[in-house]
């Protein structure tokens, strides 16, 4: 009888999402100078990487007991932040959909580094068209859906 084969978790442990969330992002700190910084949020979240550099911040954090991964991109304090989905729509790229944290940490460490090295290297030009993003998100998600019934 043939062992089962171990499985992609969906919901890693504390230790897999930081080592891989590191792993992923670590071309931040080799490539464009960003040092590890601790969250320091008010309430911080335990499976969250931050990155910091003299312009940006990039917060990697785990969300949705597990299931999910929210990339954000902010200039310093007081400044607008703004989700890596909303550059990458803001450019024209797709944002696929994946299953499991570890492979979203995957996607999204590859689509900052494709999406966004203007804003690594202090280039933060762009904010103000993702903020656009959002807000047209947010004020569809307002609208009422019309219903069909049968």
């Amino acid at each position: 009888m043939a062992r089962p084969s171990r499985h992609v978790t969906t919901c890693p442990s504390l230790e897999e999402f930081l080592s891989t969330a590191r792993r992923e992002f670590g071309f931040l700190a080799s490539e464009f100078g960003f040092t590890e910084l601790p969250d320091t949020r008010v309430h911080p979240n335990p499976f969250c990487v931050r990155y910091k550099s003299q312009n940006a911040t990039v917060t990697i954090d785990g969300i949705q007991w597990g299931f999910g991964v929210q990339v954000l991109l902010s200039a310093s304090a007081g400044q607008p932040t703004v989700p890596l989905w909303a550059v990458a729509e803001s450019r024209g790229l797709k944002y696929e959909l994946r299953s499991g944290q570890l492979a979203q940490l995957a996607r999204d460490a590859a689509l900052l580094r494709s999406a966004a090295t203007d804003i690594l290297r202090g280039d933060l030009s762009s904010f103000p068209a993702a903020m656009r993003v959002v807000d047209h998100h947010a004020a569809e998600a307002t609208k009422p859906k019309r219903r069909i019934l049968p």
